[in-house]
Formats: C-alpha cells, sequence, structure tokens
C-alpha cells in the first residue's frame, strides 16, 4: 500500500524479530489470530495489509517455495509487532495517536485522488477501509514516537556537519538551472493572445484562466536535462523573452524564458541545513532501531507456528536475545 500514502522501512534489526519468533512460537490461542504482544492480538487481516504495505509479494515476484512464503510473512510480522509496541509506549505516555490525527492525514491522502477516485481506487485494488486507516494509523505511531520521543535526545554538532560537508562535497554542485514556460494549442491567434498576455504579466496562472482552452506548462529544469531541440531555443533567449508563435507536429506553441541560474557550489553555510537534516534522519533512524531492539527484548510474544520459518533452516540469524518470550504446544 505504500502508493496508496501508507509507507513502511525495514528496520535493520528485523532480524532479532524473527530470532525471537523462532522460540515463541505456539498457535495463536483464537481464531483469526497470529500472534500476540504483551497481551494484544495481531489478526491475519492486519498481517495480510502489513505484508501488502511492505512490498512483499509485489507482482512478478511470487514465492517460489513454503519456506520463503513463510520468511515474507515474518518480516511483514516483524513489521507489525514493532507497530504495536509503538502504539503502546505512546499509550503509556499520554500521546497516542488521535482519531483526529488520522482523520485530518487521511484528508491530505484524499486530496491527492480528485472526485470519487480514492474509493475507486480502493475497490479497485480490493482494499479494506478499516485496514487501510490501522496502517495509516501505524505510521503516524512511528512518526510521533520518533518525533516527541526520540528527537529531543537527539543533537547534531557543527563538527558532524562539516565533516560530511567535505566528504560528500559532490553532492553540493548545482547544475545549470532555467524556469520557463510553453503555451500550445491548436489555434495560432488564441496563442499570439495568450503570448503577448504573457509578456505583459509573466503570470502563468493568469493565462490559464483567460485562456482555459490552451495549454500553460510551467518548468524548472537543469540544462543538462533539456532536450537538444529545447536547449537550443532557450539558448537564443534572455529572462523576459519568448520565441515567436510556431506550428509544431499538431498544434502552434510558444515559450517565454522566466529565469535562469548558473552552475554553483553550495557553501558550507548553504548547505548546512540539508546537512543537518541527513543526520537528523540518519541518527532518528538508529534510535529507533535501538528502541525497537530495547523492547522487543522485553516483550512477550505469542505466534502461530505457520508463520515461523521452519527448525533447522539456516536463513535465520543466530544468537539474538529472546527476552520474555514464552512457548506454547500447538
Amino acid at each position: 500500500m505504500r502508493r496508496y500514502g501508507i509507507g513502511y522501512r525495514f528496520r535493520a534489526t528485523v532480524a532479532v524479530v524473527l530470532c525471537l519468533l523462532c522460540v515463541s512460537c505456539g498457535d495463536a490461542p483464537v481464531q483469526g489470530e497470529v500472534a500476540r504482544i504483551n497481551g494484544r492480538a495481531v489478526t491475519l487481516a492486519q498481517l495480510e495489509a502489513m505484508r501488502d504495505a511492505v512490498g512483499a509479494g509485489a507482482e512478478g515476484s511470487l514465492p517460489q517455495t513454503t519456506e520463503q512464503l513463510r520468511r515474507e510473512y515474518g518480516f511483514a510480522l516483524a513489521e507489525l509487532l514493532v507497530c504495536e509496541l509503538v502504539n503502546q509506549q505512546l499509550e503509556k505516555k499520554k500521546i497516542p495517536v488521535t482519531p483526529e490525527e488520522i482523520a485530518a492525514e487521511e484528508t491530505l491522502i484524499r486530496g491527492d485522488y480528485p472526485g470519487n477516485s480514492f474509493e475507486t481506487m480502493l475497490r479497485e485494488e480490493a482494499i479494506d477501509l478499516d485496514l487501510w486507516r490501522f496502517l495509516l494509523k501505524n505510521r503516524l505511531a512511528v512518526q510521533k514516537l520518533r518525533r516527541e520521543l526520540l528527537r529531543p535526545s537527539i543533537s547534531i554538532k557543527s563538527e558532524e556537519v562539516e565533516a560530511y560537508y567535505h566528504q560528500n562535497n559532490k553532492e553540493f554542485a548545482r547544475p545549470a538551472w532555467v524556469y520557463y514556460i510553453v503555451i500550445s494549442g491548436t489555434d495560432k491567434a488564441s496563442v499570439e493572445s495568450a503570448r503577448a498576455l504573457l509578456l505583459s504579466t509573466a503570470d502563468p496562472s493568469r493565462v490559464r484562466r483567460d485562456f482555459p482552452d490552451l495549454q500553460v506548462l510551467a518548468t524548472r529544469m537543469s540544462r543538462d536535462r533539456l532536450a537538444p531541440p529545447l536547449e537550443e531555443a532557450i539558448a537564443r533567449l534572455k529572462p523576459g523573452q519568448t520565441t515567436a508563435v510556431r506550428a509544431a507536429a499538431q498544434d502552434f506553441r510558444t515559450m517565454l524564458l522566466l529565469d535562469e541560474g548558473p552552475e554553483k557550489r553550495l557553501t558550507p553555510t548553504e548547505a548546512y541545513p540539508l546537512i543537518e537534516a541527513v543526520l537528523l534522519e540518519r541518527k532518528l533512524d538508529e534510535a529507533y532501531d535501538q528502541w525497537a531492539d530495547k523492547q522487543l527484548a522485553r516483550a512477550k510474544i505469542r505466534v502461530a507456528r505457520q508463520f515461523l520459518p521452519q527448525a533447522g533452516n539456516n536463513s535465520t540469524p543466530q544468537g539474538a536475545a529472546s527476552g520474555n518470550a514464552t512457548t506454547s504446544a500447538p
């Protein structure tokens, strides 16, 4: 469900979870449940939804063996168990994800789908709305834990930023760029009138409003990505100038060069906020993984045997701590 506004990343320490599962086996005590963590149930429907969200079972990559399928579900279940621990921690701190926060985020996501296309997408993809909201809540919970509980303990030193800048100097080279507007349409007179309006206002939104039958496309692009004919046309213009209206394959079009900039390299001061954001995200990832490992080591986990790696499978990492996991007979 990544493309529906729900995105997850596999934790670097997910292998620890799989090791935990190996010693916490046993059939789920209630029909429809696949696991329990600290007494809370994880259902098969939730697991299926998470498996889709983390990208397992993508088209064209069907598992070839039962063990591959079991491991695929194991990764999704590991992520789901960690999300449940996140929700439990937020509740303990009295800052759980609220229905209002879920509704607000859903509104933002729905804004990318005009009309009833969101409901159409859910129907065509056979996505249950309640499960979609369940995954959305989990994502918001992880974000809140990182923001509210982990971020305050993280600091970025100026020495770290300087070191990153010198070690990754090539990242801060910015190629020359152009900002231009193309007007196109089947009626040459309308394109001529729109060109005159654009020259006098430099406002593409005004042109779109006054000439709804024309296409008005504003683009900011690196010069090294321009097609040769477009680069040649732009090279003859100065900011504020347009090309003449010319016939294209199926329409007439003109182009206005709004602005352009030379190639440059960001100074350490200019790059500072960008580097700080990268380092902060990196440290948040590390803090999140460490937090999850600590919580998993203390969690009580029971998992249905069908979702565990087979006994003796060498693909499962060895040596992980088992925490308070318990074993029950099938």
